[in-house]
């Protein structure tokens, strides 16, 4: 990377050599050649657009709730976007919502509640971010993203920023046209979101019930969330086709590898004990992946995507 980009990342604030363990939710990460916390959507378009010109990678990382990143880290620049909140604009039943990329999603699910807004409570506890979210089509508790996505904000390689409608992104079960790689280079920056008038009593009700599942079901401590995707999505999903089934069936409940473990609360979740490696989660997902192959013959897909070097 040239002298001059590197001049550009200092006075835009980046880090160099970052270490990412610190801002992903498994604490699990190498380092970032530049790390930028970006405070506006302008200077994260202005720090991808920088690293375009400079033939250097850009990725956008916001929590890392179901990124692992490698222990070599990754090169180019790592942004966060940022994460402000626009006030919902709201005609009869309809409600829009405006929010930076980088917005809290769990946070976000229970501040609409509160007001009586419709459509998130089912990301309670979701603990990633509007992009993320987006990019993904994250869901849980018979909700996801393509409910209630309108559009998404990207900058490109050059800097430039453009709204993409939601029918655009083939959203797809836990994934768009983001995570399946088919919009190179692109970011997002903003979320716009449909959602609508309702009860509050009754939005805090649903919340509560899925805090409470989560609670009860879900391990605490640093994960990546779902390991892997059920067999496949929507409608009444057979117990067979649950990919935590089919890992407890395989014996991956408890196993582990380094201080990576599958949880003996839910196997498809994958806890850093402390001081794991993405070496050790990368080695124990092939693991539980060749025990189901051989018991079921079916092939678990990765709800986990990877990020950056050094995972073998």
């Amino acid at each position: 990377m040239s002298a001059a980009f590197e001049r550009r990342m200092e006075a835009l604030g980046a880090l160099r050599d970052e270490p990412l363990a610190a801002h992903a939710f498994a604490r699990i990460g190498g380092p970032a050649d530049w790390f930028l916390r970006a405070e506006t959507a302008e200077q994260m378009a202005a720090a991808v657009g920088a690293a375009g010109s400079a033939g250097a990678p850009a990725f956008a990382l916001g929590r890392g709730s179901n990124v692992l990143v490698g222990d070599a880290g990754i090169r180019g620049l790592v942004v966060r976007a940022p994460g402000t909140v626009g006030e919902p604009s709201v005609r009869g039943d309809a409600v829009e919502l405006e929010a930076d990329a980088g917005a809290y999603t769990f946070a976000l699910a229970r501040c609409l509640a509160e007001r009586g807004i419709r459509g998130l409570e089912w990301a309670e506890g979701v603990p990633g971010t509007l992009g993320g979210g987006a990019a993904t089509n994250a869901g849980a508790y018979g909700g996801c993203f393509a409910d209630v996505l309108a559009e998404v904000e990207a900058v490109d390689a050059g800097g430039r920023r453009e709204w993409i409608g939601a029918d655009a992104l083939g959203l797809a079960y836990r994934s768009s046209a983001f995570s399946r790689g088919e919009l190179p280079g692109r970011l997002i920056t903003r979320v716009r979101l449909r959602l609508r008038a309702g009860n509050a009593d009754e939005a805090l009700a649903r919340v509560a019930e899925v805090q409470r599942d989560r609670r009860e079901t879900k391990p605490l401590g640093s994960s990546l969330g779902s390991t892997f995707k059920n067999l496949r999505e929507g409608g009444e999903i057979a117990l067979e086709e649950r990919a935590w089934w089919l890992l407890d069936q395989a014996g991956m409940r408890g196993e582990r590898i380094g201080a990576v473990e599958s949880s003996r609360k839910h196997p498809n979740y994958f806890v850093n004990l402390g001081g794991a490696s993405a070496r050790d989660y990368a080695a124990l997902m092939r693991l539980a992946r060749e025990r189901v192959r051989e018991r079921f013959g079916a092939e678990l897909e990765p709800e986990v995507s990877f990020a950056g070097e050094g995972f073998e």
